[in-house]
């Protein structure tokens, strides 16, 4: 694999020279946790200002075809600029970078030469965990899914565990045994966290069928969340996800589970935007969510994390590997991923927490050339992370 890194680095330095300020490799290849097949290659571009993202693509297409099914995913693009200010939002990302990256062109002191990110708290840390778990959940319910999309989601939730115990995961292990191993770990941690916002409830529920469950929600009334009490290899092992899958897909696409108390977590900490705009409703029992706020500083944090996403991580890696047979599609997608950041304005601007914002040029329409649109979508999402970054710093204020 570094054999492959190494190559297509020198085939993007051929095409765009010192273009390239520095390239990281991070993740599971960094941490010698890499597993042939499942782990995805995690390399980061740091590029100049003004540089072709056209270009880049003219030279990553080709190697793309031949080692696609290695890499399985695109660099992450960013400037100085932009990685400065992703950083700000994903504290955690700042954090592997630092400890785990490995410098692999343009030497070591670049990311030292950037603004220093905040410092990585353990409620933050945790969140963004906790809530990678949650949606990995999904894979003890595979009947609900097609066989490709259901082997997506084992595959999610041992990226996870290797993460978590950092070491390889038995290829034979059940998904039910993984995900409580992954509780096991993480509960006593996310248990023990000082809060100022208690929930003290112990009520559960007296379905022999869900032992402990405390409540359910549902999400854009398609997905049906499960809360416990807490989660135990004994608890999961009493279950009948098969028959429970069954019963629920009449009404529902997906299943997640969690703890009451890592959804406050994660609701407080990763998806703030998600309680203020209720996006999560209450269906049964009691509401883990009912007492819950979540800061100001935060909620424009996750607006701003949604365009930035966007623009290093989502956009490079379907812009880098599609032909051009599919740029109308991914042209489309984003331009909708852009309408609903305008949408979610609206909301926050009704709520006074952010006022409206207008990109000065809209995206150009069909008549022009792909390649301006895509330039484009660019530039409008770069405006709205720097937008929600000053709301973020003046609560912070």
């Amino acid at each position: 694999m570094e054999r492959i890194v190494n190559a297509l680095l020198q085939a993007l330095s051929r095409k765009l020279g010192s273009q390239i300020e520095s390239a990281y490799l991070f993740g599971s290849v960094a941490q010698r946790t890499y597993e042939l097949g499942e782990s995805d290659v995690n390399l980061l571009l740091i590029l100049s200002e003004n540089t072709s993202i056209h270009d880049l693509r003219e030279a990553f297409l080709p190697f793309w075809a031949e080692y696609g099914n290695r890499l399985r995913r695109a660099p992450l693009i960013a400037t100085r600029k932009t990685l400065a200010r992703h950083m700000l939002l994903r504290p955690a990302l700042a954090h592997h970078l630092a400890t785990v990256g490995q410098p692999l062109l343009g030497g070591s002191g670049l990311l030292q030469k950037l603004p220093t990110p905040p410092p990585l708290t353990e409620q933050d840390k945790y969140a963004y965990l906790a809530h990678e778990v949650m949606l990995a959940s999904s894979a003890m319910t595979p009947y609900m899914f097609t066989d490709e999309i259901a082997k997506a989601n084992m595959v999610r939730l041992r990226r996870i565990a290797r993460r978590v115990f950092q070491e390889p995961v038995n290829p034979r292990e059940t998904a039910v045994n993984l995900f409580a191993n992954i509780h096991e770990t993480i509960d006593p941690i996310i248990n023990a966290f000082p809060t100022d916002q208690p929930w003290l409830t112990t009520r559960t529920a007296t379905s022999p069928l869900l032992p402990g469950l405390q409540a359910t929600y549902t999400k854009d009334l398609d997905n049906i969340a499960l809360i416990f009490s807490q989660i135990s290899a004994l608890q999961l092992g009493s279950i009948g996800w098969d028959k429970l899958s069954q019963r629920l897909a009449k009404d529902y696409q997906a299943i997640y589970v969690t703890s009451s108390t890592q959804l406050r977590l994660i609701h407080q900490y990763e998806t703030p935007l998600d309680l203020l705009f209720k996006r999560s409703q209450l269906t049964w029992g009691v509401d883990p969510l009912g007492n819950l706020q979540a800061s100001p500083i935060h909620q424009m944090r996750q607006a701003a994390r949604l365009p930035s996403d966007i623009a290093i991580d989502l956009l490079p890696n379907a812009y880098l590997t599609q032909s051009d047979d599919h740029l109308h599609i991914i042209i489309h997608d984003f331009q909708n991923r852009l309408l609903n950041i305008q949408l979610e304005n609206e909301l926050l601007n009704r709520l006074k927490l952010a006022e409206r914002y207008r990109a000065p040029v809209p995206v150009p329409g069909r008549e022009a050339p792909p390649q301006v649109r895509i330039d484009a979508i660019f530039r409008h999402l770069n405006d709205w992370a720097d937008h929600y970054i000053k709301h973020m710093q003046q609560a912070a204020a």
